[in-house]
């Protein structure tokens, strides 16, 4: 940009050598360079994803967690519309309810990270801190997600008020974010060098490789219960 210096390194060394008329290092090839992103982007994350069980099972958390909430994309218009015959724009602010809960989510990170991770890491000095002192708001945003699934699932029902599901959803998002942040700090305090952009690809790909599933069946799997009458369609 107009303004701006350049920082890539590869573009400061080679203004360099010609500045001072230095020979210049030998580039890869473009084959050498491919080769490379296929093998730190696509073929170590899926075997990570395969052979590392902290990346495995933390990512199989996480997607799990994504997808759910990209589901909520889906069932939210339907409980709201069938439901609280909402219209259109009133079923679309009850998306607000994630924006809030997500804003809860990120003050909680915070609150862990000051007064409790801050602290712990004082006592290490110059050592390497744990990696497991990152997971403190996946703690307690593990034990928001079941609670507001069952809620969100036993609530959205005529009799009950509107306001009810949409305090589930806020405390979900609010859980969700907890988890996915944590976890991603976990897993970069834990592994080094390249290797943790090929673990974040691998959380990457598990995370939206489920939660572009999820919502195709999420409509179809609708279970209605109509008043008065406990059979189910």
């Amino acid at each position: 940009m107009i303004g701006t210096r350049e920082t890539f390194h590869t573009t400061i060394m080679r203004r360099q050598s010609e500045d001072f008329y230095l020979p210049l290092a030998s580039t890869p090839s473009t084959l050498s360079n491919l080769k490379l992103f296929a093998t730190s982007s696509i073929f170590l994350p899926i075997r990570m994803l395969v052979a590392e069980p902290i990346v495995a099972f933390i990512c199989l958390y996480v997607a799990c967690g994504f997808a759910i909430l990209f589901s909520l994309f889906a069932a939210v218009p339907l409980v709201f519309q069938e439901v609280y015959m909402f219209n259109t724009e009133d079923s679309g602010l009850a998306f607000l309810s994630i924006v809030v809960g997500c804003f809860l989510g990120t003050l909680t990170l915070l609150l862990c990270d000051i007064l409790l991770y801050r602290r712990k890491a004082l006592s290490y000095g110059e050592q390497q801190v744990p990696p497991e002192f990152r997971l403190y708001p996946s703690l307690i945003g593990s034990l928001a997600i079941p609670v507001s699934l069952f809620w969100f699932a036993w609530s959205a029902r005529q009799g009950i008020s509107w306001t009810s599901p949409i305090l589930a959803i806020m405390l979900f998002a609010w859980g969700n974010l907890c988890v996915f942040v944590s976890s991603a700090q976990y897993i970069v305090d834990t592994y080094h060098g390249s290797v943790v952009a090929s673990a974040m690809s691998a959380n990457s790909l598990a995370r939206y490789g489920l939660a572009a599933v999820f919502p195709l069946f999420t409509i179809q799997s609708k279970c209605v219960v109509h008043p008065g009458n406990d059979n189910k369609n």
